[in-house]
């Protein structure tokens, strides 16, 4: 134990693994900037979104992708950028999430969602080579983004509404 306070990315990281933290963590899976333009922000950039954070007194933060690549298909991974990421890493203290989404969710956007659905219900077999391939690029990914520097990921796969899930578990 040390009589300094921690850093923000020590106390997540020792948290994390079940270590000794001095206070709970703080922080937010996802701050729009509209959220930040309330605060009086005309424009939204990094100082903004950093200022925000701090005022917040947060310890992380969770940065999502920009996909270049519109329309209803799988991006490559050259088409997907981290905004301000090596800015985040080498400008502030706080751990670094990242958010990628799972096959559910990308089912959701590649296919029309009906589709997607009833293909999970009627023939799940036929999704396995897409499943295949969103695994893939998210361990692509996670090797890209760790190299950047990043302290975590989260998986986001939203398979439930608010009072049961889309399909059964079967």
């Amino acid at each position: 134990m040390t009589d300094r306070p921690l850093s923000s990315r020590e106390r997540v990281s020792q948290s994390i693994s079940g270590g000794f933290v001095d206070r709970i963590p703080k922080g937010e899976l996802c701050i729009t900037d509209d959220v930040i333009s309330r605060t009086g922000s005309t424009v939204v950039h990094f100082e903004e979104r950093v200022a925000f954070v701090r005022n917040l007194g947060l310890d992380l933060v969770t940065l999502s992708p920009d996909y270049l690549e519109g329309g209803h298909k799988m991006p490559s991974l050259s088409h997907t950028v981290w905004p301000d990421l090596d800015h985040w890493r080498l400008q502030t203290p706080l751990f670094l999430f990242v958010i990628l989404d799972g096959a559910f969710e990308w089912g959701l956007r590649v296919f029309q969602p009906t589709d997607f659905l009833i293909r999970l219900v009627k023939d799940p077999d036929s999704l396995l080579g897409f499943i295949y391939q969103i695994e893939d690029f998210n361990l692509s990914m996670v090797e890209r983004l760790v190299s950047h520097g990043i302290d975590g990921v989260i998986l986001a796969d939203d398979i439930a509404t608010q009072n049961s899930l889309y399909v059964r578990p079967q």
